[in-house]
């Protein structure tokens, strides 16, 4: 790394824990060039935490620590505080990197004085790949009086041949699974939304740099991939089940709807309501040898009028509102730098 870096890229966790040494360590090899890092360790235990030091110390990155679980919002506000460079690189503790996958970001960040860029999201899940998206649209319109929240993602689930025809250009909504963003954009907006939980963070951002004026790009150069869980380790369970939680995901949106004008009960807000809860039922209740036993048809209405209802009440009970989200603090301290 030499003295003058453009970008800093800032590590956090997304959902899980247990991605977390593997997709660090991938992208500390891949990632030529120069560049400063902040990783920020939300409340993982021993086996993740202790190695994590290890690597800040062996490659001299910033290393910031909470002893408690934080939402995605939080963790990139923590890392906002350190950023001095003229960039910073939004990336999650689930991705994996692509060779030569920084510097196009920064490059068409300095071309074309994008206040945001993204690379294409590819995304993984047992083995197979595809198109994660590729841009989309974001907006709150108005319908006969009412007021519209929609967001639409492009060429979500297309196959990887499709690839060779994307270009350069501008579009109205990315995701922070990587994200590279103007500081200067930043000091202008303030800090991310911290009551947004668990879900619309990204598309907050978007709709406020339009509003500020400056554009959002799309650069295939850089390629980057989610790996969607297909179960969880024993150390992610807690933290999963707290970031896609009731509590959380009633709080997201009742900001929402509080910092839009839009209804609660419209379709747009209802939908991702029920994405959250059914994303996180996916992986946390499941059945497998009641499945076997049961047989599929069975074991599918089992999951929906059992299962699911049981764990919904579960889930409210473990992580209320008054104690997850109500005069809620956050505190931090740098580890290593």
């Amino acid at each position: 790394m030499n003295n003058r870096p453009l970008a800093t890229i800032a590590f956090v966790y997304r959902e899980r824990l247990s991605s977390t040494l593997s997709c660090l360590e991938h992208l500390l090899h891949a990632t030529k060039g120069s560049y400063e890092l902040i990783c920020i360790d939300g409340g993982s235990d021993a086996t993740i935490s202790e190695p994590l030091r290890k690597l800040a110390s062996d490659y001299g990155f910033t290393l910031i620590r909470s002893e408690q679980y934080l939402s995605p919002n939080e963790s990139r506000n923590f890392a906002l505080q350190s950023v001095r460079t003229p960039y910073v690189v939004f990336i999650d503790n689930d991705v994996v990197v692509c060779d030569n996958w920084l510097e196009p970001l920064v490059r068409c960040a300095e071309q074309t004085n994008a206040g945001i860029v993204a690379p294409l999201y590819m995304q993984s899940f047992r083995g197979a790949e595809r198109i994660h998206m590729f841009g989309g649209t974001i907006s709150v319109r108005d319908e006969n009086g009412h007021p519209v929240y929609s967001e639409k993602h492009q060429m979500q689930f297309s196959r990887l041949a499709d690839r060779i025809q994307l270009v350069r250009q501008t579009t109205g909504l990315v995701e922070f699974h990587a994200m590279l963003m103007d500081m200067e954009l930043y000091r202008q907006l303030g800090p991310l939304d911290e009551k947004l939980f668990n879900m619309s963070e990204h598309a907050d951002l978007c709709m406020a740099v339009t509003k500020a004026g400056r554009e959002i790009y799309l650069e295939p150069d850089s390629v980057i991939t989610y790996q969607i869980p297909e179960r969880l380790e024993p150390v992610d369970k807690d933290f999963f089940a707290l970031r896609w939680s009731e509590a959380w995901t009633q709080a997201s949106l009742s900001r929402l709807a509080e910092k839009y004008s839009i209804p609660l009960e419209q379709q747009g807000l209802r939908e991702a309501g029920v994405w959250c809860r059914l994303h996180r039922q996916k992986v946390t209740a499941t059945y497998p040898r009641l499945r076997k036993l049961l047989g599929a048809s069975v074991h599918k209405y089992f999951r929906r009028r059992i299962g699911q209802p049981l764990e919904k009440r579960f889930n409210l009970h473990r992580y209320p509102v008054t104690g997850y989200v109500a005069n809620r603090t956050v505190e931090s301290k740098i580890v290593s730098v």
